[in-house]
């Protein structure tokens, strides 16, 4: 999705013609072996082109992945 149009810079000047590009991103976690209503989050969120799953549920997450291929998946469970 692409927008052009005003924005206010650092200043608070008004800057005229800049692009600004939007990415959707969907975050969804703890999907525990539950395939349709992560695939049910995926389809009621048409316009997000990442989907990053986080916590249990990576295995349906790769399954629900094969099914959408025009996404970026990123799944698993991560610690900081």
């Amino acid at each position: 999705m692409k927008e052009i149009g005003m924005r206010f810079g650092m200043s608070g000047n008004i800057l005229q013609g800049r692009e600004r590009i939007y990415m959707r991103i969907l975050v969804v976690s703890d999907t525990h072996r539950d395939q349709y209503s992560l695939e049910q989050a995926v389809l009621r969120q048409p316009k997000a082109e990442v989907v990053i799953h986080l916590g249990d549920g990576a295995d349906e997450a790769e399954m629900v992945k094969a099914k959408f291929p025009e996404k970026t998946f990123f799944t698993g469970s991560w610690q900081l």
